[in-house]
Parts: structure tokens; C-alpha cells; sequence
């Protein structure tokens, strides 16, 4: 699942926010609980404008991993400004 995250990686920095989103996905499919890839998930959907989905990857990330919820609550903040 860890390759198909940096594979996500590379899709964001090549570019392809949707080859990235969902590689992202696959990966958190396979293993829903890797907060990582939904975090990097989040980060995605925010930089294609799509906060919905992005507040949705928040509120997973708030029960399991408080740093990357915060992290990513604040992105979500500093693109509605």
C-alpha cells in the first residue's frame, strides 16, 4: 500500500491530481486506517477545490491521528480564505 501512496506522490507532482486521488484511495481501501494517505488525500481535494470532500477526510483523520487532522483543517481554512 506504501508504493501505491508514493505512486500518489508522484501523480501530484507530475501534475495529475486525479491519477493521484486515486491512487490515494486504493491505498486507503486497502488499508482504511493508514492516515497518511488520507492525509495526503485531503491535501489533493483541497488543492482541486473540492472542501467537501476534504472536511470528509477531516473528520476520519480527527478520531485517528490528531496532528494530521489539525494540518489538514487548516489547509482547509487557509483555501476558504
Amino acid at each position: 500500500m506504501s508504493l501505491i501512496s508514493n505512486l500518489g506522490f508522484l501523480y501530484k507532482d507530475l501534475g495529475d491530481s486525479q491519477k493521484a486521488i486515486s491512487s490515494f484511495k486504493e491505498a486507503i481501501r486497502i488499508k482504511p486506517d493508514y492516515d497518511k494517505a488520507r492525509w495526503n488525500l485531503g491535501m489533493v481535494y483541497i488543492e482541486v477545490g473540492n472542501i467537501e470532500n476534504a472536511l470528509k477526510e477531516y473528520e476520519v483523520l480527527r478520531k485517528s491521528n490528531k496532528t494530521y487532522a489539525a494540518e489538514l483543517y487548516s489547509a482547509i481554512n487557509a483555501k476558504k480564505a
